[in-house]
């Protein structure tokens, strides 16, 4: 069943990125992180004088770029500290063979996310924008994994699915700017 779901969550994935893609058919670029903010340029063909649609639409705290980065660096700590605490269940005794098999599971998730999260600040600095898109799912997807298996084995885990919840807010507010920014 978890396969099932996951499997779904994939298909899920993909066609919200193809959607975005063929929507917008090229990402906005993004300022560099260390460029000092600049007034936007007026569409010199507009008689409105508004902004030509291929101009970044970042504000003066950084861009997009940076406030993703620093959601997915917020996330990644977060991560590290939970599996340090979750793998001390492992030796606490009472420690149930399902607690056992699914600290083991998150573990391995855990080292999948982080690994997702080090592809999304590396598409967020190339400005791949459809990429980071696709990562930040990755790193909600393999949390969530972890809390699926607390609820299939061990009928569910209070902290892990805080961790989850948290996880999914910011990981959905990454992908909120990403889209805001590609729109």
């Amino acid at each position: 069943m978890a396969l099932t779901k996951h499997t779904l969550i994939l298909i899920f994935l993909f066609i919200h990125i193809i959607f975005a893609a063929s929507k917008n058919a090229h990402s906005t670029p993004l300022s560099a992180p260390d460029a000092p903010p600049t007034k936007p340029d007026k569409d010199k063909d507009s008689p409105d004088g508004k902004r030509a649609p291929s101009q970044p639409q970042d504000g003066p705290e950084g861009g997009v770029a940076n406030k993703v980065a620093k959601k997915m660096k917020a996330v990644e700590k977060k991560i590290n500290e939970f599996n340090e605490s979750l793998k001390k269940r492992i030796g606490s005794p009472g420690s149930s063979h399902g607690t056992q098999e699914c600290v083991s599971e998150c573990d391995e998730v855990f080292g999948a996310a982080l690994d997702d999260i080090k592809n999304t600040l590396e598409s967020l600095e190339s400005q791949n924008l459809m990429k980071a898109n696709f990562d930040v799912s990755a790193v909600a997807t393999n949390v969530d994994t972890c809390s699926d298996c607390f609820k299939e084995m061990v009928g569910g885990d209070e902290e892990v699915e805080k961790l989850g919840e948290w996880v999914r807010k910011t990981t959905g507010d990454a992908l909120d700017a990403l889209q805001k920014a590609t729109d």
